[in-house]
C-alpha cells in the first residue's frame, strides 16, 4: 500500500527491524524495495497467475520469475527488460 519509500522511512527510526516487503512486488519495482532497504520480498499473483497455472503454462511462470529475480540486483533507475 506504501510502496517502497514507506520502507525506508521505517527504518530510519528502526533500522534493526528487518521488514519485508509483501504486495505489490513486482519485477519492474522490486529492486527499489531492496535499496530503500527491504531485508526481502515475497511474490505472488503478479508471477503465480492462476490463468497460467491451469493451463499449465510453467514456461511463463519460469520467464516471469527469471525476470524477476535478475531484477532483485537490477539498478531500479535503469528500464527492466521486456
Amino acid at each position: 500500500v506504501f510502496g517502497a519509500g514507506y520502507i525506508q522511512a521505517l527504518k530510519g527510526p528502526f533500522d534493526q527491524v528487518r521488514i519485508m516487503a509483501v504486495g505489490g512486488v513486482n519485477e519492474q519495482n522490486v529492486s527499489r524495495f531492496f535499496t530503500q532497504g527491504a531485508d526481502a520480498v515475497a511474490f505472488g499473483a503478479g508471477i503465480l497467475r492462476q490463468d497460467w497455472l491451469r493451463e499449465k503454462r510453467f514456461d511463463l511462470i519460469r520467464d516471469k520469475l527469471t525476470l524477476f529475480l535478475s531484477n532483485c540486483k537490477a539498478d531500479p533507475d535503469e528500464k527492466s527488460p521486456a
